[in-house]
């Protein structure tokens, strides 16, 4: 397996399909937020696109299998860049190590981008696999940094 980091001019539709399971494994309409696939697939090519930006890919056999999409900006706290996660999804019979493997590839293209911190989630929305995330994340030394809650207007 390798992690491929998507560049500008790089074709967004070679983890499309990966895109669209993510999609499909979803809790799509989650706390009332209709998910737009259209609108996920022009903010994943804004990440390409974007110098403080990126995707990276997980491949196995010339097959995408995950993607990681992240995004840096200047922390609201000081003047530290902070990498933050867009998107993390890798396609169910490839999760475990697979996993781990993209999530440290990320870490790493943060640290040579600059950052000092990598902010990551684990969102309700994007599965069900919330509960057993955070526990991964605790496992590699990752602090919970906040607690968002929503309400539908």
């Amino acid at each position: 397996m390798e992690v491929k980091i998507l560049n500008n001019g790089d074709n967004i539709e070679s983890f499309m399909s990966v895109a669209r399971k993510w999609f499909d494994e979803a809790n799509k309409a989650a706390f009332g937020l209709n998910i737009d696939m259209d609108a996920v697939i022009f903010d994943l090519a804004r990440l390409i696109s974007l110098p403080d930006c990126g995707v990276l890919v997980l491949i196995d056999n010339e097959k995408v299998v995950g993607f990681y999409g992240v995004s840096i900006s200047q922390s609201k706290f000081s003047k530290q860049r902070i990498a933050e996660e867009r998107y993390y999804y890798v396609v169910p019979e490839k999760r475990g190590i697979s996993s781990l493997r993209l999530l440290k590839a990320a870490e790493s293209w943060a640290k040579d981008k600059g950052c000092s911190h990598f902010i990551i989630y684990a969102s309700q929305v994007a599965s069900d696999l919330h509960d057993r995330t955070c526990k991964l994340y605790e496992k590699l030394n990752m602090k919970q940094f906040e607690t968002s809650y929503i309400k539908e207007l």
